[in-house]
């Protein structure tokens, strides 16, 4: 049965365990580049998203797959399919997926194959914040924005030990890189997919931020035509510099890089057809370029923040 549906299905397999930003993009992103290289759409009748190998992950990984389905159901007339267990098996696997979201957020995307099971001591020691979809309504945005707040001012005061302020400047910066996805991903007449999730461990937290509007390299271009996609995303690290009309924006990725290199955190940002890493207290920066023709659209930000009792 397999041989007959290989025939006509594309699979892009996660081969790792663990659905993290390395899996995605070193497993995940070159299958997926891979099909849309090919010459004729008409090769296949469905992709398969095959993510049963998967039991742990973090939010980067898995707004990704969100971003794979919502691209591949823009773009293509195929079936899309989301494997996420053998529905014959009685074991419990999966259950991270569950608690980050991933099932609820694929629905009117894929059709979901498998069976989720939960464990309850996955909730206890862990803190999620669901993949959340960031409506475009102004009025709606502000409200979602607030909860959001709420939560991770929470998570890093009572958890992390972060002080007000300090909790206070990085929700601040966590709103307006949200905001940014409609105030500057949006092409004209076009329409934009915006994504949050957030997910607390012992000594870290980790949130992602993620869309399929025009991406940065894209949104900065007409002002910085001489850069390639590498420095215009560090180029959105200089304050003020996505700003349009008010001069108090423009400072969401540069706060968020701020607070990640004071805290020893990680921030990961994908556009275009660069990637760009901000690592430690440091803040050295590796660069990578996509060696494909094609690019990821949209932007992927991952934020890594560790507890303030690290610091020397």
């Amino acid at each position: 049965m397999e041989t007959n549906i290989a025939l006509k299905t594309f699979f892009v397999r996660a081969k790792s365990a663990e659905l993290n930003d390395r899996a995605f993009d070193q497993e995940l992103l070159p299958q997926f580049f891979h099909l849309f290289q090919r010459k004729s759409l008409s090769d296949f009748d469905r992709v398969v998203l095959d993510l049963r190998r998967v039991n742990w992950g973090n939010p980067y990984g898995a707004l990704g797959i969100v971003l794979l389905a919502e691209t591949l159901r823009d773009y293509s007339p195929w079936q899309l399919e989301l494997w996420l267990d053998d529905p014959k098996q009685s074991r419990k696997r999966n259950t991270w997926l569950g608690h980050i979201g991933l099932p609820n957020a694929m629905k009117g995307l894929a059709d979901v194959v498998g069976d989720l099971q939960d464990e309850a001591d996955v909730a206890d020691r862990f803190r999620f914040l669901p993949i959340t979809r960031l409506p475009s309504i102004a009025d709606q945005q502000v409200k979602l924005l607030k909860d959001i707040a709420l939560q991770t001012h929470q998570v890093l005061v009572n958890e992390f030990d972060y002080d007000a302020i300090q909790a206070g400047r990085f929700i601040t910066a966590l709103s307006e890189l949200c905001t940014n996805i409609y105030d500057h991903s949006t092409s004209p007449g076009g329409k934009v997919h915006g994504f949050i999730a957030m997910q607390a461990y012992k000594d870290s937290v980790k949130f992602a931020v993620m869309d399929l509007g025009i991406g940065i390299p894209k949104s900065l271009r007409s002002r910085f035509a001489d850069l390639d996609d590498s420095e215009l995303i560090q180029k959105a690290f200089v304050p003020g510099v996505s700003a349009r009309h008010e001069e108090a924006r423009g400072l969401g990725l540069t706060r968020v890089a701020e607070i990640v290199g004071h805290q020893d955190g990680i921030l990961n940002i994908r556009s275009g057809k660069a990637k760009v890493l901000l690592l430690g207290r440091q803040r050295q920066r590796e660069i990578h370029k996509l060696q494909h023709a094609l690019t990821f659209p949209g932007t992927q930000i991952g934020i890594l923040l560790r507890r303030v009792s690290v610091q020397s």
